[in-house]
């Protein structure tokens, strides 16, 4: 007997709570606008840099470049400034690595 009151209880309890974060929820998302991330982007421009802004193909852990290769732009989601620049892979590349 003692359980099946906790368990009302419990329940009468968790109701309006879950009532008041639901709503809470879809208030915070109905008025959310766009704002800066909180990262810091620091590490990930430092490991850009340290690859002198080209990136190969990733072949069985390691970076692979070919010099004739074309690459393309890497555009940051953010301001669309070029990240970093990466190969295209030809149907050779995607052989190698498979």
């Amino acid at each position: 007997m003692l359980s099946a009151n906790l368990s009302l209880t419990s329940k009468a309890i968790r109701a309006p709570l879950q009532r008041r974060l639901s709503q809470s929820i879809r208030d915070v998302f109905s008025t959310m606008t766009y704002g800066p991330a909180p990262e810091d982007s620091g590490p990930a421009k430092d490991y850009i840099d340290s690859h002198g802004g080209v990136f190969g193909a990733f072949v069985n852990g390691e970076w692979v470049k070919r010099d004739d290769a074309p690459t393309a732009p890497s555009i940051s989601p953010c301001d669309g400034s070029v990240l970093a620049h990466t190969m295209q892979a030809s149907t050779a590349d995607v052989d190698d690595a498979v």
